[in-house]
């Protein structure tokens, strides 16, 4: 007995509670449908909490309101193309095209806006795969899902957010602090050791990379956290700057430069400061004439970056934001690419599926057509959708079984308010223990909404025979497109390879500037962004391209070098303009240009143009393991990485 009671004080009941939460928001919401709204498909209004519900209270509030955003402009979407004055096949096609494009925009917008344009693209096919049978039915089903959305969203967040802690974003930035003053440390060996591998960049910019990616929704909600997100972004793109100067330090120091004997000790030292969180400003270099060579500048600037975004990012009351310092030089996550892709494959499924209902006049069709429409939408809107998908079907296959009970046992009996009321607690019990269970929390998601969906909870009981017809073709249209996500799989090392390409060319146009242009900062801004997604990308595909986070630091160095060479250009340096019109074959033949930079900085006399000639040649060299991905898109430049000649570090 004395054991049973050990056992029940330490069992821990916060799962348990949180289904209970969802249980209660769930069923209230369907109470509220049925019993006062008295709306047809009541099943609806259920559905929004297994979502909306997340582990912080700005995600949650941002989550609820973005559905109701993104349900409205679907239903208005939806509504408007079936009441154009057009064949219904052209409307049918229109409205795919308008799915295509919102699923296409959850690559495009950042945080929790992407959820709405998700949000968007599901009423819209929603609304308008039932209207291709019964035209009629357009605005009744747009009115009803937009009420039973707000029902929902409405009472879930009343349940749930009281009980929600809110974000942590105060962890989130020590986070990135800590990721900055390691980027500092890096920094600091490899000066320290500039003959030596020190390696360690690879796990650097795996972390800030997840960092960043987590910013928008640690900030969800909070218009102070938006506010301070630009202080991360300056956290952010002054560590990627100072390991990529210490790199062309390092390569400055082999050549045989001299330093000042103190400066990686001075970067420990800040570094130090930095993780500490210590109040007052971090120690900054030691003062002295070779400090003000362009190279340590660089890395003073980026330190003094780090110094002051640090400190206000941790102000207790940040009101010396506005006007504090220039918008950070990072770029918007938006992948086009990835972005096309997703609008043209749910677009295409979307019109099949549609013009299936519309030509076949089957009744039974339209839970598969809606399964495609669906799930082709949520499974293109995330990074690795094969992971997802077997989860996914799971989940279905377990929603539609319970549907399968549900219509054929208890909706017969449910002949009124209060009966209908209570025939779906069982069901909304058993779904919510099933959230909050770590092992089924993924498939739980799908397994509800789609007993929710399947179930038809307020409409009159079907016949055995059609209930098991439909039930069938929700599977098959689900396991149509979760097994296409599974057999073609979204490959992370693919899309690493894209980044390369689109590096490579952003590079390209740095060098085509007239010369008459005045290289803008707006190259940083991109090239901070695409490291970033090259890094989120290698982390996925896993121990492919080791070699490659050093050539992003690199990347970053020629940059740098080019646009100094444009500078100089502008002065009237013929050697820069020379140089400029070597670099055009940069990715084709790297060690061939970098040979030819390096014997042009032996016959120039001017300082200006020999650091930035060997900072470019240097960096040609480092960075070849990127040419080799990005020749792999359009077959440019070496073949594989054995054609590139091991060069120690």
């Amino acid at each position: 007995m004395t054991l049973w009671k050990q056992r029940w004080r330490q069992f821990d009941y916060g799962p348990v509670y949180k289904a209970l939460r969802l249980a209660t928001a769930a069923w209230l919401s369907f109470i509220f449908a049925a019993a006062l709204l008295h709306v047809e498909n009541v099943y609806w209004a259920a559905m929004p909490v297994w979502v909306i519900s997340q582990d912080s209270r700005g995600l949650l509030l941002g989550r609820a309101a973005w559905r109701i955003t993104g349900t409205l402009i679907g239903a208005v979407a939806g509504f408007a193309v079936l009441h154009m004055p057009l064949p219904e096949p052209v409307q049918l096609s229109l409205a795919s095209l308008a799915i295509g494009v919102c699923a296409g925009l959850t690559h495009l917008l950042r945080g929790v806006r992407a959820y709405g344009a998700m949000m968007a693209a599901i009423t819209i096919a929603i609304v308008v795969v039932p209207s291709a049978l019964a035209p009629g039915t357009s605005i009744h089903l747009a009115g009803e899902r937009v009420i039973c959305t707000l029902v929902g969203v409405i009472v879930t967040t009343l349940v749930m957010a009281f009980w929600t802690p809110p974000s942590a974003r105060q962890q989130f930035y020590e986070s990135v602090r800590r990721f900055a003053a390691e980027a500092v440390l890096l920094a600091a060996r490899v000066i320290a050791h500039p003959f030596n591998h020190t390696g360690g960049e690879r796990n650097i910019l795996i972390e800030i990379s997840e960092l960043e990616s987590r910013s928008m929704l640690v900030s969800a909600s909070s218009h102070d956290g938006r506010r301070r997100l630009r202080h991360v972004n300056a956290l952010v793109t002054a560590a990627l700057d100072i390991m990529a100067t210490a790199y062309a330090l390092a390569a400055q120091i082999r050549r045989g430069h001299q330093i000042p004997e103190t400066l990686a000790e001075d970067l420990a030292a800040i570094s130090e400061h930095l993780r500490s969180g210590a109040p007052g400003p971090a120690p900054m270099l030691a003062p002295g004439a070779l400090y003000h060579t362009p190279v340590i500048q660089r890395l003073t600037d980026a330190l003094a970056l780090i110094d002051r975004s640090e400190r206000r990012l941790f102000l207790r009351n940040n009101v010396s934001l506005k006007g504090a310092e220039p918008r950070a030089h990072l770029d918007g996550p938006r992948d086009w690419s990835l972005a096309w892709q997703t609008a043209m494959t749910t677009g295409a499924a979307a019109l099949l599926a549609t013009n299936g209902v519309h030509f076949l006049g089957l009744a039974a069709f339209v839970p598969m057509a809606m399964a495609v429409c669906i799930f082709s939408i949520v499974l293109s809107s995330l990074p690795l959708p094969q992971q997802i998908a077997p989860h996914l079907f799971a989940g279905v296959c377990a929603g539609v079984l319970a549907s399968v009970v549900y219509r054929l046992m208890l909706q017969p009996m449910a002949t009124t308010t209060p009966l209908l009321i209570l025939s779906v607690v069982p069901f909304i019990l058993l779904g919510a223990f099933a959230r909050t269970w770590p092992r089924t929390a993924i498939a739980a998601i799908d397994a509800n909404m789609c007993f929710m969906l399947s179930s038809q909870a307020g409409h009159m009981a079907a016949a055995t025979s059609d209930v098991l017809y439909e039930s069938a073709a929700m599977l098959l249209g689900t396991a149509l497109i979760a097994g296409s996500f599974m057999l073609l799989p979204r490959l992370p090392h693919k899309r690493a390879i894209a980044v390369a390409h689109s590096i490579r060319r952003d590079i390209e146009r740095l060098l085509a500037l007239p010369p008459a242009t005045e290289p803008r900062r707006q190259w940083r801004s991109r090239m901070h962004r695409q490291i970033l997604r090259m890094m989120v990308h290698l982390n996925r595909a896993s121990g492919f391209g080791e070699e490659v986070p050093r050539s992003l630091l690199a990347i970053l160095n020629l940059g740098h070098a080019i646009v100094s060479l444009h500078l100089c250009a502008q002065n009237g340096d013929k050697m820069a303009t020379r140089a400029l019109l070597v670099l055009r074959s940069f990715s084709r033949r790297p060690q061939l240009v970098a040979d030819k930079l390096l014997r042009m900085a032996e016959h120039t006399g001017d300082a200006a143009t020999t650091g930035p000639l060997q900072m470019a040649a240097d960096a040609l060299m480092r960075s070849q393991y990127l040419f080799v991905l990005a020749a792999k898109r359009n077959r440019r430049g070496p073949e594989s990485p054995d054609d590139i000649p091991y060069q120690p570090f």
